[in-house]
């Protein structure tokens, strides 16, 4: 009996390690970025018409997986992120920003008029997003010139 007593703690923290040990590696690891962050909005709107032209015939030609591979190919994206940004691509390669029709309007009329920066503060109240990415997206905005440097 006194030999049974000796080694019974010794065996019971072996079997908590192991069980300890199942259940962490039985645990879904969570992904450190979610599927579309206000860093990955920003890096799509800093895509080239180039690249974005190229994203569009993959999926105007029903390849989205190519898509989603060629995005992450281009800015480092997480699977997630990718896939995210392909299910709301928009032709020309917008993403969709969930803005309302009269945000969009108001937003494209002061692209047009060279008010960048009015432009970007209300991509910022409409889109509630921060200024480096209303920054990048008024940018990436069709019709966008850049204001002429001094």
């Amino acid at each position: 009996m006194d030999e049974v007593l000796a080694w019974l703690p010794g065996a019971l923290i072996v079997a908590l390690v192991i069980i300890g040990i199942g259940v962490a590696s039985g645990r879904k690891k969570s992904a450190p970025d979610g599927p579309l962050t206000v860093d990955s909005r920003a890096e799509i709107a800093s895509l080239s018409g180039g690249e974005r032209a190229e994203i569009d015939a993959l999926l105007a030609a029903g390849q989205p997986i190519r898509a989603i591979r060629r995005l992450r190919e281009l800015r480092g994206l997480s699977l997630e992120q990718a896939k995210g940004a392909i299910d709301r691509w928009e032709p020309g390669g917008v993403v969709a920003s969930g803005l309302s029709d009269e945000a969009t309007a108001e937003v494209d009329r002061l692209v047009r008029e060279g008010k960048a920066i009015a432009a970007i503060k209300a991509y910022r109240e409409h889109a509630g997003v921060g200024l480096v990415e209303a920054k990048r997206a008024i940018e990436a905005w069709p019709g966008y010139r850049p204001p002429p440097r001094s």
